[in-house]
This record gives C-alpha cells, sequence and structure tokens, in this order.
C-alpha cells in the first residue's frame, strides 16, 4: 500500500481511488504551507513598507516636504491675496469712473449755465439801445 501512495495509485484495481487519493495528500500539503506563504508575502510587503516610509520620512526631515507642508498655507495665503487685489482694481475702477463722470457733470453744467446766461443777455440786447424798465426775463434754473 505504502508503494502505492507513493507510484500514485497506478498499480490498485480502482485507478479513480488512488489519484484522489494522491490529490488529497497534494491539497494537505499546500494547505499547510498556505498560512506560512501567506504570512512570508505578508512580512515581505510590510518590508517594503518600511523602507519606502522610512526614504519619505527622511525626506520631510531633510525639508523636501517642507514644500509640501506649506503649499496649503500658500494656497489659502495666495487665494486672499488675489481676491483682494481683484476688489483693489475695482475700488480704482470705480473712482476712476466716478471722476469722469464728475467731471463731466460739472462740464454740463457749466455749459447749460453758458447757454442759459447767453439767453438772458440776448433778451437783454435783443431790444436795442432802449432801457426796459422791466428786469430781463430768466429761465428756470436747472439743478444737477
Amino acid at each position: 500500500m505504502k508503494e502505492e501512495d507513493l507510484d500514485g495509485g497506478d498499480s490498485g484495481t480502482s485507478p479513480s481511488v488512488g489519484h484522489s487519493e494522491g490529490n488529497a495528500k497534494a491539497t494537505n500539503v499546500t494547505n499547510s504551507f498556505r498560512p506560512r506563504l501567506q504570512t512570508k508575502r505578508k512580512i515581505e510587503r510590510l518590508r517594503r513598507e518600511i523602507q519606502t516610509l522610512g526614504l519619505e520620512l527622511s525626506g520631510l526631515q531633510r525639508g523636501v516636504g517642507d514644500f509640501a507642508a506649506r503649499a496649503p498655507k500658500r494656497t489659502a495665503t495666495s487665494r486672499w491675496k488675489t481676491i483682494a487685489a481683484r476688489q483693489l482694481q475695482q475700488r480704482q475702477r470705480a473712482e476712476h469712473d466716478n471722476k469722469v463722470l464728475k467731471r463731466m457733470i460739472a462740464a454740463q453744467n457749466m455749459l447749460a449755465k453758458s447757454i442759459l446766461n447767453g439767453r438772458v443777455r440776448l433778451r437783454a440786447t435783443a431790444g436795442g439801445c432802449a432801457i426796459n424798465s422791466s428786469p430781463p426775463q430768466r429761465f428756470p434754473r436747472i439743478t444737477i
């Protein structure tokens, strides 16, 4: 019987039984090694992870990671700076527009006054050389 097990069970009357016994033994052998292989693989994976984390730690301690540590602060700082710069530009543009509009209003006001004064003078001189006893009529003032 022991020889049959070693040969793979070919010499017996039921070769299929011998095969199944051989497969069962093979699976038993692989099943007994499987936990060892899994733990060995896990240990190797953890060793590689230790090495990569050690390299990352040394890089961070040297200052390579210093840039990454300051990056969120820079983005927050740059974000409010860009907002403030945009608001400053908008304010300066609005102030400039207000100055231009005030100049335009002043020019229109002066033009309106000169037109009104011209009309008053024209009426006063339209009467000719004769002196009118009635004061010249003034047009209503335009206030802006």
